[in-house]
């Protein structure tokens, strides 16, 4: 393993379909979550922008969940710590307004953080899970 993280894990995929799209993007050399490729990527649904974060549903959510969502810091860092203290700051603020307009009232919220492969994360680009269970049975939140 390198110092410097691969920007996918595709070995973390869940879904051959978003194998084959990291695998893609990996070849491309792009971020999906950089503001310039996901803002004109029609097929994410950005549910909130805000200055320092994007919103978006999850295109390949956990299953047990009903609303699976993707806090996004515009940077590209690979720890939130790395992120200014006013980002870091507006998280809490985005989180509120987010879960306010969907009336989300249960919720986990997870992050995984620096190399991917280490973390069994997908991507290289720091994010917020919030997940909602569907209410079938108990969310088990699996990190890693």
């Amino acid at each position: 393993m390198s110092n410097t993280p691969p920007l996918y894990n595709v070995q973390a995929s869940r879904d051959p379909d978003q194998r084959a799209y990291m695998e893609e993007l990996e070849a491309r050399g792009e971020c999906l979550f950089c503001p310039d490729y996901l803002l004109n990527d029609t097929s994410q649904t950005i549910v909130r922008e805000t200055p320092g974060w994007i919103v978006i549903r999850n295109r390949y959510p956990y299953s047990g969940t009903s609303e699976h969502l993707l806090l996004v810091p515009r940077p590209h860092v690979t720890r939130i710590t790395d992120l200014d203290e006013a980002t870091q700051a507006s998280f809490w603020q985005t989180l509120g307004q987010v879960i306010d307009d969907l009336g989300i009232t249960t919720y986990s919220i997870g992050a995984r953080n620096g190399n991917p492969e280490l973390t069994r994360a997908t991507v290289a680009h720091a994010h917020v899970h919030v997940l909602v269970p569907d209410g079938s049975t108990p969310l088990r939140m699996r990190l890693g």
